[in-house]
Parts: C-alpha cells; structure tokens; sequence
C-alpha cells in the first residue's frame, strides 16, 4: 500500500488511495518502459569488440541486428564453431564471421542470393548434362549401379 497510516480513514477514501495507488504505479510502469531509453545503437566499436558488446548489452540491440536472442547467437555460434569446424582467419573472428551471415539472412539477403543463385549455379547446357551419364560414371562399376 502507497500510504501507511490507513487506519481512520472511511471505505470511500480507501478505494480513492487505492486507485491513486494504482495511476502511480501506471505511471511508473509507462515511464521506465517507454520514457527511460538504454542507448541501443550507439557503438564506436567494430568488428568483434562489437559483437561481444551486443551479447552482453541492451536486450534488444541483438535482436535488432541479427533477428535472434542473444542465447541464440551464442549456441549457433558455439554448435558452428564445436561441431562443424568453423574457424576464423588472420583478419576476421568466428563470431563476426557468424554475425554477419546471420544479419544478412535476418535482413533478407538471403532471398536476393537465392534468386541470384538459379542465374548463377546451373549447368551449361541443362538438358545435356541432366540426360547423359558422365563417362567416368558409366564406366566406374562402383557407382553405374546407381544410376540405371
């Protein structure tokens, strides 16, 4: 209760402190969700000094760039590095390297370089190369089987 001596006050009063409590409490609630503001994209950091400072700071900041929670982030980055290899180079870190692909699939690049790719990635002449077995196949008693 917002007041403490509520002892000679009548049921009407009662209910009045009740709501004012109840406004102020309203009131709170409205300013530290949408008046009080954790800076979010303020960074003078790059690369992986900026990565880590989006998985440690404001909740949505991760979000924002990468369209997935921080715990997220962490276990894609983690089950990349332990269980598929990755690694990075002289220049650039694992987790820049995951931060970045994931920003540009979170922001639809992935989209543009799946439509690129049906220009890009076919074979020369389509319908020679999907109707014909290869020589080296069709000679190859290890794999012809297959392919009858």
């Amino acid at each position: 209760s917002c007041f403490h001596n509520m002892d000679n006050i009548d049921e009407e009063e009662f209910y009045f402190y009740q709501d004012v409590c109840l406004l102020l409490r309203t009131v709170e609630y409205y300013h530290d969700t949408y008046l009080v503001k954790t800076p979010c994209m303020n960074s003078d950091q790059t690369g992986n000094r900026w990565i880590m400072e989006l998985l440690v700071g404001h909740e949505s900041c991760c979000y924002r760039m990468f369209r997935m929670e921080k715990h997220v982030f962490v276990r894609l980055y983690n089950d990349l590095q332990d269980n598929y290899g990755l690694t990075g180079s002289k220049n650039i870190c694992p987790a820049e390297i995951v931060g970045m692909f994931v920003h540009m699939l979170g922001h639809g690049v992935g989209n543009i370089v799946c439509r690129m790719a049906i220009d890009v990635i076919k074979p020369p002449d389509p319908e020679k190369t999907l109707n014909e077995i290869p020589d080296e196949i069709s000679r190859d008693t290890r794999y012809m089987p297959h392919f009858k």
